[in-house]
């Protein structure tokens, strides 16, 4: 009981470590780079959320499975797409910072420090049913997004040709 607080401090500083640099910084270069593209706001969320799925490759080397990093790097691709959408709909890496730590501290009490079964029917129905819940909101949101993006750049560039 007494390693709680270092536990959540732990899960704070690492999601915001990630969050800073994947989203506050790599989202954003990412983001502008693509901006002048059709289709660049998509093809910015799906980048940033594969370099952060991949950059979790790195837990082979403190002696994770195969299996499990295979698994992390999967959902955490997911993950950054989630974290990117929800950066760029609020314009705050905090929020971002609190998810990320969120989502840590659970994932860590059910692995670690839970007891008894928790990947029954229930936990896998439940899970599978917040996780489709989320990614179509995501979805939905990244695409109206990448939308409003390409209607933009049609209409700056039928602009360019009428003043030329």
């Amino acid at each position: 009981l007494s390693y709680i607080p270092l536990f959540v401090l732990l899960c704070v500083s690492i999601g915001g470590t990630e969050e800073l640099l994947f989203r506050a910084l790599l989202h954003r270069e990412i983001k502008e780079s693509f901006a002048r593209k059709k289709n660049g706001y998509l093809c910015s969320v799906l980048l940033s959320g594969a370099i952060f799925g991949l950059w979790h490759l790195v837990n082979l080397f403190y002696g994770a499975g195969f299996g499990a990093t295979a698994l992390q790097v999967g959902y955490t691709f997911l993950l950054g797409m989630m974290f990117a959408a929800v950066y760029d709909r609020t314009g705050n890496v905090w929020l971002c910072v609190f998810l990320h730590a969120l989502f840590d501290v659970g994932g860590t009490l059910v692995d670690q420090i839970g007891s008894g079964d928790p990947h029954d029917l229930v936990f896998w129905i439940l899970t599978i049913i917040a996780g489709v819940a989320c990614a179509v909101q995501i979805a939905c949101f990244v695409l109206k997004r990448n939308k409003q993006n390409n209607l933009r750049l049609k209409e700056e560039k039928e602009a360019e040709k009428r003043f030329l």
